[in-house]
Formats: structure tokens, sequence, C-alpha cells
């Protein structure tokens, strides 16, 4: 079985999509055909499902977590704020480890063979996945210092 890293983009896409479905509270037409929710719940929240997103979000930040410790190396993992390692979680959740893990090579590289912090890799970033996954990172963190998402939420931004 290959491992998310090596999928090709096009199935990378595919995954992140439906995951996004599964924790996003609300049931689509392959979760009524798989049997998760009924025909009459499309497009309703599904409140019940909270504890299961949750779990299911647990599991896959700890997985993109260990990904990361795999590129990373342990000891400079340990040796990261924890802060720096949360926003490291963020971008390879959004960007994946492949692009993400390339920058913290390259950072790793232009320094020593250590990173220090996130600005170090999101410096790294090409391609695609540059502006979106910095983006992405930054809003994150804007909306967990708040716990807001309304309309004047000053990290309102285009869907990150």
């Amino acid at each position: 079985m290959p491992l998310y890293r090596d999928l090709l983009p096009e199935q990378k896409l595919i995954i992140q999509d439906v995951v996004k479905q599964m924790f996003d509270g609300q049931c689509v037409q392959w979760e009524v055909t798989a049997g998760h929710c009924t025909t009459e719940q499309l497009s309703t929240p599904l409140l019940n499902d909270g504890k299961e997103n949750i779990t299911l979000g647990a599991i896959n930040l700890t997985a993109t977590q260990q990904d990361l410790i795999n590129v990373v190396g342990q000891v400079n993992w340990a040796s990261l704020p924890p802060a720096e390692q949360q926003k490291l979680i963020i971008a390879t959740y959004k960007g994946g480890i492949g692009c993400v893990g390339n920058a913290i090579q390259n950072a790793q590289s232009a320094n020593g063979g250590q990173i220090q912090n996130w600005n170090q890799v999101a410096g790294s970033l090409s391609g695609d996945c540059k502006g979106e996954t910095e983006l992405y990172v930054n809003s994150v963190l804007c909306y967990a210092s708040s716990m807001s998402e309304t309309p004047a939420n000053s990290c309102a931004s285009p869907n990150p």
C-alpha cells in the first residue's frame, strides 16, 4: 500500500476533498451511498458526528506530526518550540508532506542541518503550495487566537 506522500497530486486532492467532507459535519451524496447518513440529511448539519470528527481530525494530525518527525528528525523536532511545531503541522496538513518535506530539507541544508522555525521552512516553499500553505497557516493561527469566524473578524480571508 503506497504512503500518502507517494501518491500522485491528483490522488492527494481526492483524499483531501474526502477528508474535508468527512470533517465538515454535513451529509453529502457519497456519505448517503456509504450509509453514513440518509438522503433526508443531505446538506444538513450532522451534530452527532462531532465526537467522531474530532477523533478523525486528531488521528489525521497525529499522522501528520509523525510524517514531520520522520522528515525533520526526532532530535531537531524535539528542539523546536511547540508554537513552531504547530505551524509545521498546520502547513503539512494543508500542503502535504511532499511540499513541506521538500521545503524542510532545503531549509535544513541552508541552516546547518537543522531548522529553528517555521519561517525558515516557509522561505523554502515553492510552486503551487507556497502561497496557499502560508496563507492557510496564518489563517488557522489567527482564527485559533480569536476563536471566531464572524464576518467582522480580522482573520476573514479568502478560502484558506
